[in-house]
């Protein structure tokens, strides 16, 4: 029956980080643009109710000692998603926390503050994180957020924190670290699958407008492929030659219009530009 809850609870969290990571994708990295006061308060109460449902589902790992990974998410919450929503999400956990009591109420508090603080000191002293190494930050974060929480266990009552420091020491290796390197690298592809997607949209609309300015004006503009074959001409172009585009489409430009004296000279011009 304990490894059952033990198994039930951790596939919760599990679920619930992975529903996190998608406030990320979907609701913050998309919207740069609009991350008022107020959407950011909003972001910030979306992660503060999801840190109370992983507290409503911890999993068991001994009889009398329970877990969650609030630490994990508010840790990451500071890397990627910055103080007012994370310092809004600690206020809300905190005071659920608050509410539910018991002896391990002021732990269960300071390692929501901690957690939350460690992951905004990582991000404000190390801005750039995300691009040297990023594996050896995380897990050094992870590192320095489960070892507060450590620390954490002496606002414990009597021989309750020796017995909870103790057997924290294997969760907080196999699960609480691991967890956090895994979420921040997740949250770190979707990131990178953003920033990709962002420069593959500027990328067409700089050759859209690139195209239409050839389109438009009075010089003659033709474009060819590193083969030499004629992909665009524009109407100057072909105003002043007289061919249509279906004539010139996919011919090589040397082939068409160089005299046949000029045309290895030409040539050669052509491919160093190309592996220029």
């Amino acid at each position: 029956m304990m490894t059952q809850s033990f198994l039930t609870g951790l596939l919760f969290n599990t679920a619930i980080l992975l529903s996190f990571s998608m406030l990320y994708d979907n609701f913050w990295i998309n919207y740069q643009k609009k991350r008022g006061i107020a959407a950011k308060l909003f972001m910030g109460t979306a992660i503060g109710f999801t840190g109370t449902i992983l507290m409503m589902v911890p999993w068991t790992f001994m009889p009398g000692l329970v877990f969650d990974t609030r630490s994990v998410m508010l840790t990451i919450s500071g890397l990627f998603f910055g103080p007012l929503p994370t310092f809004t999400a600690i206020a809300i956990d905190i005071a659920y926390r608050w509410f539910l009591g018991g002896d391990g109420v002021y732990m269960g508090m300071a390692v929501i503050f901690t957690s939350g603080i460690t992951g905004l000191l990582w991000q404000y002293f190390r801005p750039a994180w995300k691009y040297h190494n990023s594996l050896r930050e995380l897990i050094s974060v992870g590192v320095i957020s489960h070892l507060l929480m450590l620390g954490c266990t002496v606002l414990l009552p009597g021989e309750l924190s020796f017995y909870t420091l103790r057997a924290l020491a294997v969760p907080i290796l196999l699960i609480y670290i691991p967890a956090t390197v895994l979420l921040g690298k997740l949250m770190l592809k979707q990131y990178d699958n953003w920033q990709n997607k962002r420069a593959k949209e500027m990328l067409l609309e700089s050759e859209r407008r690139f195209t239409d300015t050839i389109r438009s004006a009075n010089i003659l503009s033709t474009i060819v492929d590193e083969q030499g074959r004629i992909t665009f001409c524009n109407s100057s172009y072909l105003n002043t030659t007289g061919y249509t585009f279906e004539e010139l489409e996919g011919k090589n430009w040397i082939d068409t219009f160089a005299h046949e004296e000029n045309k290895e000279r030409y040539q050669q011009i052509f491919l160093s530009m190309i592996n220029g």
